[in-house]
């Protein structure tokens, strides 16, 4: 839970992505680069990057802090973006994973893995900016999640 309206959060994850879906609005600042969130969007962060959320009330969300690795191919994705009629479904993803830690890390793994490709594939990404990474981000295959208390998952 964050807020009230005008509260403001920095912070940065010097070794984990982020991977939180907003059902608030928001003025959300990465590296440097402003982006208003509102119900509906995502966002993955790489880790080291200045994170600014300004709230403007109650700010309810639901994340995933996780490591990706250097393994596999690079696939670019848009920093952040509105899920459309996917947000249900990437939301009951991150739920289920919620769900099945500790029990079953493997089946915690796999629902954050699907929730990852689903926002990666949410659309095609627009042409690069001046600087070719703008609010763009290269992630690697390599999963290795982290539930919010810092205990590592498999």
């Amino acid at each position: 839970m964050h807020g009230p309206a005008g509260h403001v959060d920095e912070f940065e994850l010097p070794d984990l992505w982020q991977f939180p879906l907003y059902d608030y609005e928001a003025d959300l600042t990465l590296g440097g680069v402003e982006h208003a969130i509102r119900p509906g969007s995502v966002s993955l962060v790489p880790p080291g990057t200045p994170v600014r959320y300004r709230y403007r009330g109650r700010s309810e969300h639901l994340y995933v802090h996780l490591r990706l690795g250097a393994a596999g191919e690079p696939r670019e994705v848009v920093a952040v973006q509105h899920a459309g009629v996917q947000f249900a479904t990437v939301d009951r993803q991150l739920r289920q994973e919620r769900a099945a830690w500790p029990n079953t890390p493997g089946r915690a793994v796999a629902e954050v893995w699907a929730a990852l490709w689903r926002v990666a594939e949410l659309g095609a990404l627009p042409r690069p900016a001046a600087d070719g990474v703008r609010g763009r981000w290269h992630t690697r295959c390599g999963l290795h999640a982290r539930t919010p208390a810092g205990r590592r998952r498999p």
